[in-house]
């Protein structure tokens, strides 16, 4: 992290590092593998208190450098009871907080830490109702989307053969770090993938990774840089 933050010579440097850490390990240990097929029958209730407290928890990510909503999660389930369907409404409920605490910290410390923070502290709108109508169209047609293909598309993923989906996406990624960096932008990513693999081939918490970020965060925040 240290060296990719200050090397002159990438010009994107969260692109290779974040796509070794986490993507490509990802992919890596899951060629070969068949997704289950969703039994449709079955019907799941989260528990409302992690639904609350990741809605709450994710005030923190905004305004905390390099806290994101994953090493949120991490930590919280240190203390709270861990279960795939807990996590999975937890940090849902996490990441979706995450964009309306963007737009508040852009305005009250200035720091845009999400695209769309950025896309609205460049271009201000002077009708807070074209905001507001903007968000509750998009909103209807993304829940209206899901509620439409998320059958089909779960069957049709697990028809999938990810062996060769994820050699593509492996392929794809390393060109798109060398169209963007070059060979500096690879040797980061090659660098980034084999601490990567190394964290999930000896059993240690992904959350350990960000320590890439948070280290030299911190440094900087802290005029130590």
């Amino acid at each position: 992290g240290w060296f990719t933050f200050n090397s002159p010579l990438i010009a994107e440097p969260l692109f290779p590092l974040l796509t070794g850490l986490f993507a490509v390990p990802a992919l890596l240990y899951s060629v070969g593998a068949q997704w289950p097929k969703p039994d449709e029958s079955e019907t799941v209730e989260p528990d409302r208190r992690l639904v609350i407290a990741g809605a709450f928890l994710g005030c923190f990510s905004p305004f905390l450098p390099a806290v994101n909503p994953a090493l949120i999660a991490a930590a919280a389930f240190l203390f709270l009871e861990s279960s795939p369907i807990g996590f999975i409404a937890f940090s849902s409920a996490l990441a979706a907080s995450k964009i309306f605490y963007d737009a508040v910290s852009s305005q009250l410390i200035g720091v845009a830490r999400s695209g769309a923070a950025v896309a609205l502290a460049a271009e201000p709108v002077k009708s807070p109702f074209i905001v507001a109508s903007a968000t509750a169209a998009g909103l209807a047609a993304a829940v209206a989307l899901a509620l439409l293909f998320y059958k089909p598309a779960a069957r049709a993923l697990s028809r999938l053969r990810l062996r060769y989906f994820n050699w593509f996406f492996l392929a794809f990624l390393a060109f798109a770090n060398f169209l963007l960096g070059g060979w500096e932008a690879l040797f980061v990513l090659g660098a980034a993938s084999c601490v990567g693999v190394a964290c999930v081939a000896s059993g240690a918490r992904r959350s350990a990774c960000m320590g890439s970020l948070i280290a030299p965060s911190l440094a900087y925040f802290f005029l130590l840089a």
